[in-house]
C-alpha cells in the first residue's frame, strides 16, 4: 500500500516558529541549547514523563575532545538538570541509556579512553534521576589491551544493570562481552562468547539487549567470519549469567541484528538485515523464550536499499517493524519512503506493508521507532521531507504518524518543523520515542533550528480516548465528575491542553472529546 500525503499541503507556506498538520499536535517543544555543542545518541522516558538524554558532548576543537552530556526534560517541557562526565584520557564516546527497573536512577553507558596506547573500556554511570547527581562511576575492561566497544544497556530487576558489546581480545579480535552489576557498582558476572575462526580482525560484537522481569537476559548481536556476519543471540541465567541457550541466524551475506524486544509470553523477538546481492532484505524472526528454538523466521524484500530501524510487540502478540525503504534502488534521488510492516505473532505471516511517502526527489522519509499501546493504537516517529509537509524544499521535519494494526492505512498525522520559514535546508527529526503512564508520547530527536544543532523533545497526549478518564471504554456521568475532581484537585489528568495550567481551555477541550466519543 502506498499512501501519498497531499491534505494539509496548503499549511506548508506559513511562516510561523513551530507547525503541526493533522489531528497529533504537540502539547509542547522543547529545543534544548546546553551551552556546548551537544550531539544526540539515546534517550529515554520514564513513567512520570521525564525524559533523559545522552549525547556526544564537544568540549574542545580536537576530536578526542569529547565527554559523555546528560540531560533531564521535565514531563512539562521545561529543563530538568544537565552533567557530564569525563574519564581520565579525554575522549568519551556516549552509547546507551536506561532507567533503573524502579525508575529512581539513569545508567549511563559509554566507551572511555584509559592510559595505554588504543586502550578503551566500558564506562557505566548511575545517576539519581530527580537531581542528576553521580552515584558511582565504574570502568569494565576486557582484560586485554585494545578497545572495547559497549553497546547497550539495561536496568535489573534487582536494581542493578547489565551491559554489552565486545571486548577487545587476542589476534585484534573482539568477542561479545557482557557485566551484569549489582545496584552498587559491583560486579556480579561476566560472560564472554566467541564464534571467531583462526583469522585476524574477525569482530564479534554484541549490539542489543533486554531483560525478562524475572532478572535473565538475552543478548544480540553480530559474530563475523571469514566471508559472512551472522547474527547470534544469546540468553543468560541472570543470576550467575550461564548460558542457557544460543541461536544463529546465519546466510552466505552480511547479516546484522537491528532491534530486539519481548513478548508479552516471553518470546523473543529479533529484527534484522539480510543482504541479498545489493539489496537489503527484511529479517524478523521470533525464537521460544524458554528454549531458544525457532518458531519463525520471516524475509520481506519490500524494496531495495531497506533500512531496518524498530520492532514492537502488541499486546495480542502482533508483531511490528518500521524504518525506510528505496522505491527505485537510486540513491542518488533521496526518495526514500517510510515502511512498516505487520507480522502475526503465531506464525509469522505478513498481515500487511504500508509504505507511505511522496514520490518526488530529495523527499525522503524514514520511521525510526514504533510503539503499540494497550488501546490497540500504533504509532511511529521518524521524519519526513516531503515538500507537501514542509516550509521549503530540503526541508526536513519531524514526523508522528497514527496507523491501523488491523490493515496499515494511516489515521492520523503529525510534522513539526521548529525551524519553520528559516529558509531551505532546516532539520527537525524524532528518534526516539517514551510512553508515560499516562499514554502521553513524548519524542526526541534532533533540529537545527537554524541556530546549529539543538536536541528537540516534544509531548504529545495520549492517542486513546481523552475524554474516558475512567478508563471504562465508555464516556459517561462517571468521566465527566472524574474530570471535574481531577480540575478541582489540580490533577495532572484534567490538564488536557498540556500547558500545565487548569483553566476554561482544559473544560473545553475536555467537553470538545466527550461530544466526540470514544474510537
Amino acid at each position: 500500500m502506498k499512501l501519498i500525503p497531499t491534505t494539509f499541503a496548503l499549511l506548508a507556506g506559513l511562516s510561523i516558529s513551530s507547525i503541526a498538520h493533522a489531528d497529533i499536535t504537540p502539547q509542547w517543544e522543547a529545543n534544548v541549547e546546553p551551552a556546548n555543542q551537544w550531539l544526540l545518541d539515546d534517550a529515554v522516558t520514564d513513567a512520570s514523563g521525564a525524559t533523559y538524554v545522552l549525547s556526544f558532548l564537544e568540549v574542545g576543537p580536537g576530536p578526542a575532545d569529547i565527554d559523555l552530556g546528560i540531560i533531564r526534560v521535565n514531563a512539562d517541557g521545561t529543563n530538568g538538570w544537565e552533567t557530564s562526565f569525563a574519564g581520565p584520557v579525554g575522549q568519551d564516546v556516549p552509547e546507551a541509556i536506561a532507567m533503573s527497573w524502579d525508575q529512581s536512577a539513569v545508567y549511563v553507558l559509554g566507551r572511555s579512553a584509559v592510559p595505554g596506547f588504543g586502550n578503551s573500556d566500558y564506562a557505566i554511570i548511575k545517576y539519581d534521576a530527580i537531581t542528576g547527581d553521580m552515584i558511582w562511576s565504574k570502568f569494565v575492561d576486557g582484560g586485554d589491551q585494545g578497545i572495547d566497544s559497549p553497546s547497550d544497556i539495561a536496568g535489573t530487576p534487582d536494581g542493578g544493570v547489565v551491559v554489552t558489546g565486545g571486548f577487545d581480545t587476542a589476534n585484534e579480535q573482539r568477542d561479545f562481552g557482557t557485566v551484569k552489576l549489582d545496584a552498587d557498582g559491583g560486579t556480579i558476572w561476566s560472560r564472554l562468547w566467541t564464534g571467531q575462526g583462526p583469522f585476524l580482525f574477525e569482530n564479534d560484537d554484541a549490539e542489543l539487549v533486554v531483560v525478562y522481569p524475572n532478572g535473565d537476559v538475552v543478548i544480540s548481536g553480530n559474530a563475523s567470519s571469514f566471508n559472512n556476519t551472522d547474527i547470534m543471540t544469546i540468553k543468560y541465567d541472570g543470576s550467575d549469567g550461564s548460558t542457557l541457550w544460543e541461536r544463529r541466524y546465519s546466510t552466505t551475506a552480511a547479516d546484522a541484528a537491528r532491534d530486539l524486544t519481548l513478548t508479552p509470553d516471553g518470546d523473543v523477538v529479533l529484527l534484522g538485515k539480510d543482504p541479498f546481492g545489493f539489496d537489503h532484505q527484511w529479517l524478523v524472526a521470533k525464537y521460544d523464550g524458554q528454549t531458544g528454538a525457532v518458531q519463525w523466521e520471516t524475509l520481506v524484500d519490500p524494496g531495495q536499499d531497506d533500512s531496518q530501524r524498530a520492532v514492537t510487540v502488541a499486546a495480542d502478540g502482533t508483531v511490528f517493524a518500521t524504518g525506510g525503504t528505496d522505491p527505485d534502488g537510486d540513491d542518488s534521488n533521496g526518495n526514500e519512503n517510510l515502511i512498516t510492516i505487520a507480522y502475526e505473532g503465531d506464525t509469522g505471516a505478513v498481515r500487511w506493508i504500508t509504505e507511505w511517502g511522496d514520490e518526488g526527489n530529495n523527499e525522503a522519509e524514514f520511521g525510526n521507532a514504533i510503539h503499540s499501546d494497550g488501546q490497540g493504537n500504533l504509532i511511529v516517529v521518524g521524519n519526513t521531507s516531503s515538500n507537501a509537509y514542509t516550509n521549503d524544499p530540503f526541508d526536513t521535519a519531524g514526523l508522528i504518524m497514527q496507523l491501523d494494526p488491523n490493515d496499515g492505512s494511516v489515521l492520523d498525522i503529525g510534522i513539526v518543523s521548529t525551524s519553520a520559514g528559516q529558509g531551505g535546508g532546516s532539520w527537525d527529526s524524532f528518534r526516539f520515542m517514551g510512553v508515560d503512564d499516562d499514554g502521553n508520547i513524548y519524542t526526541t530527536g534532533t533540529s537545527n533550528g537554524g541556530n546549529g544543532s539543538q536536541i528537540l523533545v516534544a509531548r504529545f497526549g495520549g492517542l486513546g480516548c481523552t475524554a474516558d478518564l475512567t478508563g471504562d471504554g465508555e464516556l459517561n456521568f462517571f468521566d465527566v465528575s472524574a474530570f471535574l475532581t481531577a480540575f478541582g484537585a489540580g490533577d495532572p489528568s484534567a490538564d488536557i491542553t498540556g500547558d500545565s495550567e487548569f483553566n476554561f481551555f482544559d473544560v473545553s477541550a475536555f467537553l470538545n472529546a466527550f461530544s466526540a466519543g470514544c474510537p
